[in-house]
């Protein structure tokens, strides 16, 4: 942990290179099997340096080290898409990340987001019914599907609603996303009744407090209980 942050601090004075070295030299070495080290070699490549071949060798390589972590597909599906600019590529790395793991949520989000960002909506709809039938208790995929139900019918968001609460038993991620529905709606009273229960589901998540702060800036109400109570979780 000590060694993640110290790579961090590094890279927040602008050491790039001494950040790489400090990773290959003593980081890999001493915690070879720690996942983390690739991944934030792999980053320094592409966000510090622009130099996405070097970050496509250390995702690639981390994800041969440990195929099962999905950290290392969505990092180099991401340098394909929004560095290179190759989508097809990026796309083709998380299918077939996800035929090697196909119940791993986080692979089936990022592969929703990406077609989300290219306007493929069918293909959305499409890739959220396929994971719910593999994973149909998943907060990750059903939050997925309640933000795809912007623009319908409040009785056909309340049946899904209903579902989404009982497949995951109240899980905070879907009490978020329910608020969130009701809060673009302009039903700003009962978002903020979402938004209260999606908190005490867990406290630390903070986009929750984030919509809270967003709701009552809607409703006129003062934020600073909100900072305090933001401060003591903290």
């Amino acid at each position: 942990r000590l060694y993640i942050k110290y790579v961090s601090f590094l890279r927040y004075e602008g050491k790039f290179e001494v950040a790489v070295d400090f990773i290959k030299s003593k980081c890999m070495l001493e915690y070879p099997t720690f996942y983390k080290f690739y991944l934030q070699i792999g980053q320094i490549y592409e966000n510090d340096f622009g130099r996405f071949k070097e970050s496509i060798f250390w995702y690639s390589k981390g994800e041969q080290t440990f195929p099962q972590n999905s950290n290392f597909p969505i990092s180099l599906s991401n340098v394909y898409i929004h560095g290179l600019k190759n989508i097809a590529k990026g796309r083709s790395i998380l299918e077939m990340a996800l035929a090697k793991s196909p119940q791993n949520e986080t692979l089936y989000q990022s592969l929703i987001q990406l077609e989300k960002s290219q306007q493929n909506m069918d293909q959305v709809n499409l890739l959220i019914e396929r994971a719910l039938k593999v994973l149909p208790q998943h907060p990750v995929i059903w939050s997925e599907k309640l933000k795809s139900l912007s623009g319908r019918k409040s009785s056909t968001k309340k049946v899904i609603f209903k579902d989404a609460l009982t497949k995951t038993k109240n899980n905070y991620l879907v009490l978020l996303q329910i608020a969130i529905s009701f809060y673009e709606d302009g039903q700003y009273k009962v978002a903020e009744k979402w938004l209260q229960r999606a908190i005490k589901g867990n406290p630390q998540y903070g986009d929750s407090w984030i919509w809270l702060a967003r709701t009552h800036q809607q409703l006129g109400i003062d934020l600073t209980d909100i900072y305090h109570k933001v401060n003591l979780y903290e």
